[in-house]
């Protein structure tokens, strides 16, 4: 698996980002895009019933401007809604999702992979690839026939600060997910259900 970096440094975050805070619900971050569960999932991840979003170069917040963005895809990622929740104030937001394409044979199977030693790492039997690193991140891999995007799969990635268990995280990052594969038309193509992902026997 290609690694991934997580940068929390230059960003302003600042009181002009903040000026414009409106408190929502789960159920409407961004702008509706979490399911039921994933709505559930977020409040309890979180500890809080209250969110807001901020804007920064590089992220969209609502699945329209998402998909579309996937779909012309050509730098390394494209991040996707930023979260800040009430029960934590850090200064930056608590939660943000990635998305990206894969060359499917950089995708490492997961007994190969020298994560799978390490048990702070948990896989999952969801999609074609599907794990959480340390205490802040998951990773999602599907398959999502697009046009332009043959040979590849669909990479999405949630970074959380403060953590959450696991299963959480996976749960968030599944929501997520199902959404953006329905929108491309490939939910069923991509094999995301929508019960809880399965932990995989070590």
């Amino acid at each position: 698996m290609a690694a991934v970096g997580c940068v929390e440094g230059g960003e302003e975050e600042g009181a002009a980002g903040r000026a414009e805070e409106q408190w929502v619900g789960a159920e409407e971050v961004c702008e509706g895009v979490f399911s039921g569960a994933g709505s559930r999932q977020l409040e309890r991840a979180t500890g809080t019933v209250e969110f807001f979003t901020t804007q920064a170069p590089g992220y969209v917040n609502d699945l329209p401007s998402l998909l579309e963005a996937i779909r012309n895809l050509d730098g390394y990622e494209q991040g996707f809604c930023r979260i800040h929740a009430a029960s934590v104030d850090l200064g930056v937001p608590n939660l943000r999702f990635y998305f990206r394409w894969e060359p499917s044979h950089l995708v490492v199977a997961e007994e190969d992979s020298d994560l799978w030693d390490d048990p702070a790492n948990v896989f999952y039997d969801h999609g074609e690839k599907a794990l959480t690193l340390g205490e802040n991140d998951a990773f999602l891999y599907f398959s999502c026939g697009v046009a332009g995007r043959e040979g590849h799969l669909l990479t999405a990635r949630l970074h959380m600060k403060p953590g959450a268990e696991p299963d959480e995280r996976m749960v968030l990052l599944n929501s997520l997910s199902r959404s953006v594969a329905e929108g491309l038309g490939c939910l069923e193509e991509s094999g995301l259900s929508d019960s809880s992902p399965r932990e995989m026997d070590r």
